[in-house]
């Protein structure tokens, strides 16, 4: 039998099938200071404001329009058809974006995602 067909820990969590597209594992060194673990703490607090701040970001563009559009009916004459519209395109691209971006996550790692994404 092939070594693709051992099972690892991380096969238990996948559904019976899954062919895996990219096997990719990056070794760090021992003295590197990218590991977690050893990360200065300005570097942990730079990356959960990051975090933190797209987080923000995304309530901010999903959840707070809803509450305007009775000022936009009135003041600029959008009708409800036209803020579904778009509210459904925003959603729209927000979930096709997810599929796009995920895999670009793993190979590249997430803050520079996270800069990417929020100059988009």
């Amino acid at each position: 039998m092939s070594d693709r067909h051992t099972l690892t820990d991380d096969d238990a969590l996948c559904a019976p099938g899954t062919v895996r597209l990219e096997d990719w594992h990056q070794d760090y060194p021992a003295s590197a200071t990218l590991v977690r673990s050893q990360r200065s703490p300005w570097r942990k607090a730079t990356n959960v404001l990051l975090a933190s701040f797209y987080v923000l970001l995304t309530f901010a563009q999903l959840d707070i329009p809803f509450t305007a559009w009775s000022q936009y009916e009135q003041q600029l004459g959008f009708s409800p058809g036209v803020l579904n519209s778009g509210a459904a395109f925003n959603h729209t691209g927000l979930a096709i974006g997810c599929f796009f971006l995920v895999p670009l996550v793993h190979k590249y790692g997430w803050r520079p995602l996270y800069l990417v994404s929020i100059l988009i």
